[in-house]
């Protein structure tokens, strides 16, 4: 971990000291900035431009509850944010180990966080302040929470779950599905349990995540127009990759400025539900396009499809890119075997397969970014190590 935090703070402090914050790295340091002054999820771009308080939602609220924190603490300022950023990518390395020693045992647990310290598609996100860097933490929790779970399904362990599964869908709303594809399959295949005991855990679970996310859930409901749960971010998500530049040609899966409407100033919620209907609207009228776009965008998150392209458009450092890429080709065999071995061992890899299926229902609803698939590379790490270590029991000399 203190090596994880050292190169991402090299990489910070020498290589991005003076590169400015742009897109969603600086709304959430803005908003994080707001909150830390008792300006309460406003939008920070109207505030600042046109000096209005408007409610925001745009995507959910740990990330910026997180550097609100940071910034009440005295450390107000983007530098200190990155730094912030880095700490919880530190966090999540050590998360990621225990999730591998959970796995495969001690060895299996540092070739883990070896790999996770170094791996460039976790420390880019971290050194550009990007939500992701709490996402690889979250999701790492979310999934020591799962196995322990699985070995002991007691009603602490599920809500200790179900907390889990939350705090990931407070930090990417679209982790939200794992409720489905992961939780209700886990409590239906515990072992040990009558339905009456797996009711009584499903309960447990539903509460934990009900405490957590109902507080959010609330706030939104009374405080926009519209209805509006996790995040108000869906509608411009679907819209800005719903249109003729990006269902063709060059950058087919991808996003574009061109696809958002003209829209008046208006409540956040309302610009979400009209940003959907044009989605919509565009994806009906080309219903022949969508497998190939969705193709595309697959392609584009698991690097198959114009990889060195999309590393270009990702924008969050080229060069880091690219070395991730080289690293994700390397990883994602060895974590198909880690599967195997895992599977022999039977162990449950439900959750490793749901994260995967996770990150490409959300590339597939929306566009190809790379960055999407970090819970997918949590499971990757994981799967890796746990491959390694057994390759290193396999081969090794036999001992005198």
């Amino acid at each position: 971990m203190a090596g994880a935090l050292a190169l991402r703070l090299v990489y910070v402090l020498v290589h991005l000291r003076n590169d400015p914050l742009g897109g969603d790295s600086l709304y959430y340091s803005l908003q994080g900035h707001d909150l830390a002054h008792g300006r309460w999820f406003i939008e920070p771009f109207a505030f600042r431009l046109d000096h209005v308080t408007a409610p925001s939602a745009v995507h959910p609220p740990l990330f910026s509850l997180y550097l609100g924190v940071v910034s009440r603490l005295g450390a107000d300022s983007f530098l200190a944010y990155r730094i912030a950023a880095c700490i919880a990518g530190a966090a999540a390395v050590g998360v990621i180990g225990l999730v591998g020693r959970r796995l495969g045992g001690d060895r299996a647990g540092l070739i883990a966080a070896v790999i996770a310290a170094l791996y460039p598609y976790f420390w880019i996100n971290d050194a550009v302040g990007l939500s992701e860097s709490l996402l690889a933490l979250t999701t790492a929790l979310m999934l020591l929470a799962a196995y322990a779970f699985w070995r002991h399904p007691s009603a602490w362990r599920a809500a200790a779950f179900g907390g889990g599964l939350a705090l990931v869908a407070l930090t990417r709303a679209e982790a939200a599905l794992l409720f489905a594809i992961l939780a209700l399959p886990m409590l239906i295949m515990a072992p040990g349990l009558d339905w009456r005991r797996r009711l009584q855990r499903l309960g447990a679970l539903a509460l934990a995540a009900v405490v957590l996310m109902g507080p959010w859930v609330g706030f939104n409901i009374v405080r926009f127009e519209e209805p509006a749960y996790l995040s108000t971010g869906s509608g411009v998500t679907l819209v800005d990759s719903s249109c003729d530049a990006v269902y063709s040609g060059e950058f087919i899966g991808w996003w574009s400025f061109t696809c958002i409407p003209d829209r008046l100033a208006k409540d956040e919620a309302v610009n979400d539900r009209e940003n959907r209907e044009v989605a919509l609207r565009y994806v009906r009228h080309h219903k022949s396009e969508v497998p190939t776009v969705v193709a595309a965008r697959i392609g584009r998150m698991w690097g198959v499809f114009r990889p060195l392209q999309t590393a270009d458009l990702d924008g969050r450092g080229l060069n880091a890119d690219r070395i991730g890429l080289v690293a994700s080709y390397v990883l994602i065999p060895l974590a198909i075997w880690g599967l195997v071995v895992l599977r022999r061992r039977k162990e449950p890899i439900l959750p490793m397969l749901a994260l995967a299926a996770l990150v490409t229902i959300t590339a597939a609803m929306f566009y190809g970014a790379i960055r999407f698939r970090v819970p997918a590379d949590v499971a990757i790490v994981a799967c890796a190590a746990v491959a390694l270590d057994a390759a290193w029991s396999k081969f090794r000399p036999a001992s005198r």
